[in-house]
């Protein structure tokens, strides 16, 4: 059973584990739809607090999501990395290090997010999706910022616009549900087991090189073409940056699959969280 307090849906321990993927995912929903009002107050303290102040505070939190972008466009310049013949070096690195950023902070974002609930929160019965959605504010507008630079650069470059390219929202969907869905699953288990966050951040750094953000990967190794089966960042990143600029996919199979696969563990990773919340709730 379950019990309501002040529009609060509280699970208990029994409940929770005999919950279904279709009943997590719809209280998902019901929780961020009742609750909605919170969460955007709490995102809106986010970015006050981040963005209010002396002007050279705002400016370093505008530049700071765009500086490693611009190293590595630097470096791409002076040819220090491989590139894609198809696209300009600086628009290239510049799609694919928002792309992966947005991949890997959500995913830790989501762990911090569970590792840093209080206990004042189990003791007023709010939901715990609530804080954690709302430790999203700084994701949203650091892609923001991210886009606003790559805007600016595929005008510099002159890219030509097409259409298709304002569907770009509806791309990185797939993407952000796989990295909820994992995030969610190895936060609750990093509850028990603290050391997985450490462990994510660290394979992490490594991934982003086999990304496809900063260059390709060397099409004539025979290991690569193995592993981009696998390769489920780099599937997203480059499918992403190829359908948003040049309006065409290499890999449409592969990124229907990993779309799918990306949905399917988003709903693990909700039911997952919503089945240990009591036992999180617990532990805090």
């Amino acid at each position: 059973m379950h019990n309501k307090t002040t529009n609060n849906t509280v699970y208990d321990a029994d409940t929770a584990e005999r919950m279904g993927s279709l009943t997590a995912v719809i209280g998902f929903v019901r929780t961020l739809r009742q609750h909605w009002p919170q969460v955007r107050l709490n995102m809106a303290q986010d970015w006050h607090e981040t963005y209010r102040g002396t002007y050279m505070k705002l400016l370093w939190a505008i530049l700071m999501p765009i500086v490693p972008m611009s190293v590595f466009m630097l470096l791409a310049k002076i040819r220090i990395f491989q590139s894609d013949g198809r696209f300009p070096a600086g628009v290239y690195i510049a799609a694919g290090i928002t792309i992966w950023m947005l991949f890997a902070e959500t995913i830790t974002i989501t762990i911090n997010a569970v590792r840093s609930l209080s206990h004042s929160l189990a003791d007023a019965q709010t939901p715990l999706i609530v804080p954690l959605v709302s430790n999203y504010s700084m994701l949203f507008s650091d892609t923001a910022i991210r886009l606003l630079a790559l805007l600016v650069w595929v005008l510099i470059e002159k890219v030509p616009f097409q259409w298709y390219m304002l569907a770009f929202p509806l791309l990185f969907i797939p993407m952000i549900a796989f990295s909820i869905g994992l995030g969610l699953i190895l936060a609750t288990f990093n509850i028990v087991l603290p050391d997985i966050d450490q462990l994510t951040g660290m394979i992490l750094r490594y991934a982003i090189f086999f990304s496809h953000a900063f260059f390709p990967l060397p099409a004539e190794a025979a290991w690569v073409a193995k592993f981009a089966y696998f390769n489920i960042p780099g599937i997203f990143v480059v499918n992403i940056r190829e359908l948003l600029i040049l309006g065409e996919c290499s890999q449409p199979t592969l990124f229907v699959v990993a779309s799918i696969f990306g949905v399917i563990l988003f709903v693990l990773g909700i039911r997952t969280f919503f089945r240990l919340e009591p036992h999180i709730i617990e532990r805090l």
